[in-house]
């Protein structure tokens, strides 16, 4: 499992700036379960894993053949809707300027807001065109009464160029997960919760205008999946890579705030002999992977540091990550 991760600004020739980033190892927490039986296990995987804690429950249950129930996926799904909304009204716009909204936050950590606590109306914002976002965020501009996630995206809408942040990379699908051996990924997959909501109205409108997927629509997709948790539909909706699949005995695949999480499993004699969990993360920080090649395409100084904070808002790693400006 990775540890952490030093994101650092190396100097280059005509005073620009390339950020790489180094990745040290942590503890292979899953190999912890190894020995125990399906239900300890469950516990110990729940008890090692701080974040996405529920839902690397739900993929653990699949994978050891236990049932989850509506409790589980509810807590699940709440899971989800407070990790968005920290990055939304805490994280996010101390680097923007704009002052929090920690009430929103709590009300949406207990599940007592709804969509026009996030939204300030009924706006239907997945059904959208990229000229009707235009319309609405413009709107937002006008005072400080706007809600923040409005006054928020239009001024990201500002900041970031198409350009910066942009890829398009396959989805993680059943066919990639087959090939997964030894806790070994292969790079360049997208296991964001991007592909989810890829194909809807306003996300489609948007990748046309901005000439391919962009980091503002990658913020976008982070935004539907906080209003769907709103609504309870995250895990009723068949995701995109695993829509009429049936999973292989040993595997749990289930959504985190970050995208796909994968667990398999191998169960002898009623203990647990081998146990491996594949992280969103594990995927896109990856040689070759995501974050890779979307920090080539960053610029370099003041915007490249507000611009980095906003990639890794896109991509969410389940790991402390540190950011140095210059080597």
């Amino acid at each position: 499992m990775i540890g952490r991760v030093i994101l650092r600004a190396f100097p280059m020739e005509g005073g620009r700036s390339a950020w790489r980033y180094d990745v040290q190892e942590g503890v292979k927490v899953a190999s912890l379960c190894e020995g125990l039986t399906p239900e300890e296990g469950v516990h110990m995987l729940c008890r090692v894993f701080g974040l996405c804690r529920s839902a690397h429950a739900v993929a653990a249950r699949q994978a050891l053949g236990l049932t989850c129930d509506d409790e589980e996926r509810k807590a699940q799904i709440l899971e989800i809707l407070r990790d968005h909304a920290f990055a939304f009204f805490i994280h996010l716009p101390q680097f923007l300027g704009l002052s929090p909204d920690r009430l929103l936050v709590q009300q949406l950590n207990t599940g007592c807001a709804d969509r026009r606590a996030v939204l300030g109306d009924n706006v239907s914002l997945a059904e959208m065109s990229a000229c009707d976002l235009t319309d609405w965020l413009k709107e937002s501009q006008g005072g400080k009464n706007a809600p923040l996630l409005s006054r928020l995206l239009a001024c990201l809408r500002q900041k970031i160029l198409p350009i910066w942040g942009r890829g398009e990379f396959p989805a993680v699908e059943m066919s990639t997960l087959m090939k997964v051996e030894k806790n070994i990924v292969s790079s360049g997959y997208d296991a964001s919760l991007w592909p989810d909501y890829a194909l809807t109205p306003l996300l489609q409108s948007v990748v046309a205008q901005d000439g391919g997927v962009s980091l503002f629509a990658r913020i976008l997709a982070r935004v539907l999946d906080m209003l769907a948790c709103l609504e309870g539909s995250i895990m009723t909706r068949p995701a995109a890579w695993l829509s009429g699949e049936v999973l292989p005995q040993g595997w749990g695949i289930t959504r985190a705030a970050r995208g796909v999480l994968f667990h398999k499993a191998e169960v002898q004699a009623g203990k647990i002999k081998a146990y491996t969990v594949i992280s969103p993360t594990q995927w896109h920080l990856s040689v070759g992977g995501i974050m890779e090649q979307l920090l080539a395409t960053l610029p370099s100084g003041e915007e490249g540091r507000l611009t980095v904070q906003i990639l890794l808002c896109a991509l969410n790693p389940c790991v402390p990550v540190t950011v140095c400006p210059t080597v």
